[in-house]
């Protein structure tokens, strides 16, 4: 059983070509951030596939919301 999602960082171990995986993957199902100018995430089963791109305050507002989401 996972932690609170609040007591955990969401993301942790690093993953090729500067992304970093979260720390929720399992069996490589995996949510997958690599930062800069913009914050972009991606899923590591199509990591050559689209991705979603968002400012680090729209990041920071993703990851609030997600922490605040029960389970």
């Amino acid at each position: 059983m996972h932690a609170p999602l609040s007591s955990r960082p969401l993301v942790s171990s690093p993953a090729p070509g500067g992304w970093q995986r979260s720390s929720y993957c399992v069996d490589g199902d995996c949510v997958e951030v690599r930062t800069g100018s913009v914050v972009l995430i991606r899923d590591s089963k199509a990591a050559d596939g689209r991705h979603l791109a968002l400012t680090r305050r729209q990041f920071r507002d993703f990851v609030a919301f997600v922490r605040r989401l029960p389970g």
